[in-house]
């Protein structure tokens, strides 16, 4: 089976041997993220310990055309052609351009515009969606093609017309195309195009390219090329396609409806190296199995609708799926799944459908919604998960089991720098070495990187040079040795610096020690340049030595090789420091209670040397020429004792603000229990406080069954593993905790685990609010209102009938109600969806207050009058007429959801009407009126006993 990955053609190790997949050219980038599209990428060669020393070679300034710059959404590719001797940069426009670069220095070697004689670009301004500030311009090659290297192939879809004069989105039309990489020609028998062509899974259904735009990067499979396609943005049809064109003939081998838009912001779907493929659209997550390119439908699962997992917002399609590089001995396949609710979610893929798929919620503690950027792994050391929410922190969580074996993550570590706006992830490792990881992020005011595993709570940033701020979405690409990403200027390149003298192999990793123990290891290096002297040997951490002598002495010229020894040493613990816990030694430590952080007076072998505890230890031995230039080393060990040592992490869980809300599930976090010793520990209890002062109580059993962590009850974990045992050499149990409230305000609980390898402690800190919270309601004289109940179905979508009566024609009275939406809670509600449809005789008069992207802020409400006022009237038979509109509403609030409200008014045969005083007898009139009623009604806050009886009534 021949596999295109994207991002790179395979991984050697990890998903690589998981999957059977060997790469044709190591460090080449044949497509967007691997098969799996886990974000983790292990053939670049990059080394943590020489991105410092990386600058900018080279930059490819953005090309202007009479249709003005290109601009560009689809990543850049890197290939080396077998015939061409060189590694080569491609580049898609939406102009339709194809532009190849030469690798190293950016020249330009072929570029070509794919359009038909006389045809005219497709421009933004012809999309009916409501954000074509998504693209401005031409719309053309927007998803990442893909390279069959075996084929010297390069296949993507690009949008054009269908006529010389473009006047509406009905001309545009898209084509798949397979160019040669070496030329950019055509191949024969391409380009072809699929309009009209039936859904495999619905008859009922054509594929209409003109109401559509391929998003999302193409993933090659065997023969078969496939491609989401959405529908532009919030086109009414919201729908989407997964379609296959099989590479060898161009002829369709799968064209499938999803009867959801699948947009991803560009990231491609997961296949499972099997014949599974996952995507998410912006109904649903689905899985379909491939049999030699063509597709059935398998799964599905509703996550959105289930309020624990996404708050109730029925939104994926911008946010791509990962199937994570690791897993548990009960769930062999691990899914991840963003969301817009400030969550994502694990799931079992081979469950998916069944209500037991869902494994565990994450939420960012700096709470709000998440981004497009995605999800980015790494599976060496223990096993990460990194996320970064729009405006805020990067985040590492953990990977890890609970007592069940089922998956579970905790954070272990944050960044200091906040995103602007969306980010995007990848992460990178030198071959899978150990030590080598590099979070990459990417946003709009630059691009930055961390090593990959936090320490004390932190992931580190490595210094990386300045660049022009990244494009949306972009994301480093890789060659050899080398980095290009495209700005809002261009492509940037970037590789070490030619001037650093010397180039080391590295990193070097030392395993794992015990106290008293040392290990000497040689770095092999040679020099890039003639060197005057080395001067100098800089070591960052104290445990790793190196003597100055050992290196080359005078004047060195270029090529020569060397070597020298580098050892690595944790001096002996203090036997008055030691206690005994039945027949083994425990390294003893203790609490500061000023910042809640390991008191290394009492627990480690001196105040100055608190690395010293069991853990990873990580450096960098820089080789200092005459000239200032430095050359580094990446160096990485292990300590451990043979007693059994608890660490416990993070220090802190803070969860995400749990909104006050009838049937609201509890926010949810995790803490880790780890052995860094060699024995087995044993978990002996857990104790709680508020106040260290006031000592401490132990954990009890409610009557639901789970342990209560604090006196007030917020705090509980469904199970605590006391009694159970953790394997030395870095074993751990994950524990799950709860926390909600009938009260708004902050919370605090100081957590003791007692071990037989001492005691650890993490702080559980929540906030409870009342949430953003729709109250929606209907009123004739704006005193008496009918409260419409929240959306609680499985279908994600609720439907409502709302009577406004009846009328005799025009000239009489029009009925009329009041709908008002108001927010009970201390957050700010927006106005997702309100999509007006049905008969114009049921009219919204003069306010139209209810719209999209509405703002309502905290106990405010916006007022709307529906009017019934019917253009005709009945036969004089008797026989009514029923007319129907229907208001399509979806609110961000975590109840409401989304409805379909159906206003009914029903014509009926004419009679003379009675009149009323101070009625008036115009329906136009009428409406007036109730338009000026809403407009002066105002919701106080008032938080007497009457009204929020009604405003949180059942």
């Amino acid at each position: 089976m021949k596999l295109t990955n994207l991002w790179n053609t395979a991984l050697r190790t990890g998903l690589g041997r998981r999957f059977g997949i060997y790469p044709f050219n190591p460090t080449d980038t044949l497509s967007e993220q691997n098969l799996a599209a886990s974000g983790y990428l292990e053939n670049h060669g990059i080394d943590p310990a020489i991105l410092p020393s990386f600058i900018q070679t080279w930059a490819f300034d953005l090309p202007t055309t009479p249709l003005g710059s290109e601009q560009f959404h689809a990543k850049p590719l890197v290939y080396g052609p077998s015939d061409s001797g060189q590694q080569n940069v491609y580049l898609f426009s939406e102009q339709n351009g194809a532009y190849i670069l030469d690798a190293t220095n950016g020249t330009v070697i072929k570029k070509k515009q794919y359009y038909s004689w006389g045809e005219v670009p497709f421009m933004s301004q012809n999309l009916t969606g409501t954000c074509p500030d998504s693209f401005w311009g031409p719309v053309g090659i927007t998803g990442t093609p893909v390279i069959d290297p075996d084929t010297n192939t390069i296949f993507f879809w690009s949008k054009g017309t269908v006529a010389t004069l473009t006047t509406g989105e009905v001309e545009g039309i898209y084509r798949f195309y397979a160019v040669d990489a070496l030329t950019l020609e055509e191949k024969t028998g391409f380009p072809i195009d699929i309009d009209g062509i039936f859904a495999q899974n619905d008859p009922n259904e054509t594929f209409n390219s003109a109401l559509l735009v391929q998003r999302s990067a193409l993933k090659m499979v065997d023969d078969v090329v496939y491609a989401e396609f959405s529908s532009d943005c919030d086109d009414s049809s919201n729908d989407g396609w997964l379609v296959g064109i099989r590479t060898t003939n161009g002829e369709p081998a799968a064209a499938v409806s999803t009867n959801s838009g699948v947009w991803n912001s560009g990231a491609p779907f997961v296949f499972d190296g099997g014949n599974r493929l996952f995507l998410a659209g912006s109904k649903s997550l689905m899985a379909f199995n491939s049999n030699e390119g063509n597709l059935t439908f398998k799964s599905s699962w509703n996550p959105y609708v289930d309020k624990s997992l996404f708050g109730g917002r029925a939104e994926h399609s911008s946010f791509s799926l990962s199937l994570l590089p690791f897993s548990t001995p009960i769930v062999k396949n691990i899914l991840l799944a963003v969301d817009r609710s400030g969550k994502f979610a694990s799931f079992n893929a081979d469950k998916l459908g069944e209500p037991e798929a869902a494994l565990q919620t994450f939420g960012v503690p700096d709470g709000g919604s998440l981004g497009p950027g995605g999800i980015a792994t790494y599976p060496l050391e223990g096993g990460y998960v990194y996320y970064t929410a729009p405006g805020g922190k990067t985040y590492a969580y953990h990977f890890g089991t609970n007592e069940d074996f089922n998956p579970r993550f905790n954070i272990d570590g944050s960044t200091l720098e906040m995103a602007t706006g969306d980010a995007s992830m990848v992460v990178t490792s030198r071959g899978g070495r150990d030590g080598t990881g590099v979070v990459w992020v990417s946003d709009i005011s630059g691009l930055r990187a961390y090593r990959a595993i936090p320490e004390n709570g932190k992931l580190i940033k490595i210094g990386l040079p300045p660049m022009p701020a990244p494009a949306k979405f972009q994301l480093p690409v890789f060659g050899n040795n080398v980095y290009f990403i495209m700005t809002n200027e261009g492509l940037a390149a970037f590789a070490s610096d030619p001037d650093i003298p010397f180039l080391c192999d590295g990193p070097i990793n030392f395993g794992t020690l015990r106290a008293g123990e040392y290990r000497i290891a040689n770095a092999s290096c040679f020099t890039r340049r003639p060197v005057d002297t080395i001067d100098a040997l800089d070591v960052g951490n104290k445990y790793f030595m190196a003597d100055i002598e050992s290196l080359p002495k005078g004047s060195l010229n270029a090529g020569l090789s060397f070597s020298f020894p580098i050892m690595f040493q944790l001096p002996p613990l203090d036997p008055s420091e030691m206690r005994t816990s039945g027949n083994r030694s425990v390294v003893r430590y203790g609490w500061n209670t000023t910042d809640f952080r390991w008191n290394t007076t009492a627990g480690r072998r001196r105040l100055e040397d608190p690395e010293l505890a069991p853990g990873l230890h990580t450096g960098t031995i820089g080789i200092c020429a005459a000239e200032g230039r430095m050359s580094g080393i990446g160096v990485s060990a292990r300590a451990r004792t043979v007693a059994p040592f608890v660490a416990v992490s993070p220090s802190n869980v803070t969860f995400a603000p749990f909104h006050i809300l009838p049937q609201r599930g509890p926010s949810h976090g995790t803490f880790r229990i780890e052995n860094r010793g060699d024995d087995m520990m044993e978990i002996l209890g857990f104790g709680h406080t508020t106040n260290l002062a006031t000592g401490w109580a132990n954990a009890t059993m409610d009557a639901d069954g789970k342990w209560v962590l604090d006196q007030a009850g917020t705090f509980k974990a469904p199970k605590l593993p006391i009694g159970g045992l953790v394997p030395g050499n870095n074993g751990a149990v994950l524990v799950d905790v709860e926390f909600s409230s009938t009260e708004p305000g902050d919370y605090l609980s100081i957590i003791s685990v007692y071990t037989s390898g001492g005691t650890g402690y993490v702080v559980l800190l929540g906030n409870a609010d009342t949430a953003p919270w729709a109250i929606v309601e209907t009123s004739e004289d704006l005193s008496n209102f009918t409260k419409i109940d929240d959306c609680n179905s499985r279908a994600g979508v609720c439907n409502v009938t709302i009577d406004l009566g009846e009328s005799t024609g025009p000239g009489y009275p029009a009925p009329f109600t009041n709908l008002r939406v108001m927010n009970a809670g201390s957050y700010s509600i927006s106005v997702v969806d309100a999509t007006w449809g049905g008969d114009s005789n049921i009219i919204a008069p003069i306010l139209g207050a209810v719209n999209k992207n509405t703002t309502i802020l905290p106990y405010g409400n916006v007022m709307e009058a529906i009017v019934f006022s019917p253009n005709g009237t009945a036969t004089t038979n008797g026989s009514n007429v029923v007319y129907e509109a229907t208001l399509a509403l979806e609110l961000s609030d975590q109840g409401w959801g989304r409805q379909n409200m159906h206003f009914i008014g029903t014509l009926v045969e004419t009679i003379t009407p009675t009149p009323t005083p101070g009625l008036l007898s115009n329906s136009t009139a009428n409406a007036t009126a109730a338009a000026a009623a809403a407009t002066n009604a105002t919701f106080v806050e008032d938080k007497n006993e009457e009204i929020w009886s009604r405003m949180f009534s059942p």
